[in-house]
């Protein structure tokens, strides 16, 4: 197997030799913001790579890229052709390189961006329910009015750095919320931004079809009361990056639920939203129509806006 392996890599190594160098998209976007679900459905396009969100280096070969793994890490090529990629897409990558992938930088010629936006009282929430959950030494998602603070701060940052990427790139301003909400209609105007043919969503059980280390067909197990793809050999489930399941139903009943409003101090941090962020921003979360993007796709206008 390990030989088997072996000659893969060199065979995915020469036809990257003599494959066009692919184009770089990069998702700027804050944790819990719902990055790994875009990054996850993009990837299912033929067309598009996107690397685990540990991976910034955008210089390195493809074919480097392509053997350390997706956004499903060593599961995550099924189906993929390395000389049909077209587009390798980065998660985060400011979070890991700020200096590489500072927006004032020089980026290759056909480098595109999606700046990717969720609700921030949302993002808040959502921080602290996994920290209490996963990772309870996290100091910085703590429920706290210094964090939110902090965060509102990151909104601010990732929102400048559309305005400074879309003076010279293709940039855009995409929320979570209406991702998930016109799922059908957002995937394929987001395969168009990134000049790839449009496609409907994809089963992931169509994709995710074999174990990427042992090739073993992967079956269907039951954990933490959710169904899971799994390699019977190793038995772990297949997981994206942030534990992302890749059976998880879209859960637009979730974005669209309004319980998130019944917190105490909602009403302050969405009067904090308005300050820091502008009146179309507050406005355009705490109503809830999620049915079109952002009216505007500069920000400047979009804090203008009553």
């Amino acid at each position: 197997m390990i030989g088997a392996r072996l000659v893969r890599q060199w065979r995915d190594f020469q036809v990257a030799r003599r494959t066009p160098r692919p184009n770089i998209a990069g998702i700027y976007a804050q944790a819990r913001g719902g990055t790994n679900f875009i990054a996850a459905s993009l990837h299912y396009h033929p067309k598009v790579f996107a690397v685990n969100e540990h991976q910034f280096e955008y210089r390195r070969r493809l074919s480097a890229v392509f053997d350390e793994g997706s956004v499903f890490r060593a599961d995550g090529r099924q189906d993929k052709r390395i000389e049909q990629i077209r587009v390798v897409l980065y998660n985060k990558m400011q979070e890991f390189d700020p200096v590489l992938w500072d927006p004032r930088s020089e980026f290759p010629s056909g480098s595109r961006f999606i700046v990717y936006l969720r609700n921030p009282v949302r993002i808040h929430q959502s921080r602290e329910s996994y920290r209490r959950r996963h990772k309870p030494r996290r100091v910085e998602w703590v429920d706290s009015r210094q964090n939110f603070s902090r965060l509102l701060s990151e909104t601010q940052e990732i929102l400048e750095t559309h305005e400074v990427l879309r003076m010279r790139y293709p940039s855009l301003l995409l929320t979570h919320e209406y991702f998930c909400c016109e799922y059908e209609r957002a995937l394929p105007q987001v395969h168009e931004f990134l000049g790839l043919e449009p496609m409907p969503p994809t089963n992931p059980r169509d994709f995710l079809k074999h174990c990427g280390k042992c090739g073993r067909n992967l079956t269907v197990i039951e954990q933490d009361k959710q169904q899971w793809l799994a390699c019977p050999r190793h038995g772990r489930p297949v997981m994206g990056c942030g534990r992302f399941n890749p059976l998880r139903p879209l859960d637009r009943h979730g974005v669209l639920d309004e319980s998130w409003k019944t917190s105490p101090d909602v009403r302050t941090m969405i009067s904090e939203v308005r300050r820091v962020l502008g009146d179309g921003l507050a406005d355009y979360f705490w109503n809830g129509d999620y049915s079109a993007n952002l009216p505007h796709t500069d920000w400047i206008a979009l804090k203008r806006a009553a």
